[in-house]
């Protein structure tokens, strides 16, 4: 069964649209599957925490991608009421995925390589991974993704870098560990690794009113 972003699904529909192929063909196809369709709550629960979460993202998308997320925005109204789906107040599709999947996730949100079992599609049904993210480290799916991610932050959502971007050494060294997640955890500031692990977590810990390093530790067995 696949567990399907459904806003991410929406962006790559809108342009189709516009040149009069079926707008509901990927989506029936896959509903009549059993595909679990996930959307986006119209509240954030990160937002609510972090005023800086997603703070300026219309911004670093640019003027030029208005019209497609308006079309988007369309397209999804029209797909809430099509079909059965799972919302949840104050979680993102990305949660949603994360907590219902029980083989596939279509997206194409590199967050999802935080989910070590999970088999990723893209909006075409082929499978990506973690040859995705540019970088020589060892980088598995996985905790070794969480690990990475953590220590970089990721810009698209505003969530801060916790390296210093001209330090060339501490990566390779904690990536040298026996638990690079753990060591990461253990060398940054607890205060900002709690911050980012709420932001960067699917499903983010603020849902379960957990402490974030229990959670991730549990969750990849790191403590």
């Amino acid at each position: 069964m696949i567990a399907v972003d459904m806003g991410i699904v929406s962006y790559f529909m809108a342009y189709p649209i516009q040149i009069e192929v079926p707008e509901f063909q990927l989506t029936d196809q896959l509903y009549e599957e059993g595909a679990i369709f996930c959307f986006d709550s119209p509240t954030s629960i990160r937002k609510l925490h972090y005023s800086w979460y997603k703070a300026n993202r219309s911004l670093l998308h640019g003027e030029d991608q208005s019209d497609r997320r308006r079309w988007a925005h369309a397209w999804q109204l029209k797909a809430r009421k099509r079909y059965a789906h799972k919302e949840i107040e104050g979680l993102e599709a990305d949660d949603l995925v994360a907590m219902y999947y029980d083989d596939r996730i279509l997206t194409i949100d590199k967050d999802a390589l935080q989910l070590p079992y999970a088999k990723l599609v893209d909006q075409n049904l082929q499978p990506w991974g973690i040859s995705r993210v540019k970088s020589k480290l060892p980088l598995v799916q996985g905790a070794s993704f969480r690990a990475y991610q953590l220590m970089t932050g990721d810009s698209t959502d505003e969530i801060p870098r916790l390296l210093h971007t001209k330090d060339r050494t501490t990566m390779k060294q904690v990536f040298k560990q026996e638990n690079p997640l753990l060591t990461a955890i253990e060398l940054l500031p607890a205060g900002l690794v709690r911050a980012s692990l709420n932001c960067l977590l699917t499903p983010t810990p603020l849902f379960f009113d957990k402490d974030p390093i229990e959670y991730v530790c549990e969750v990849y067995k790191c403590g």
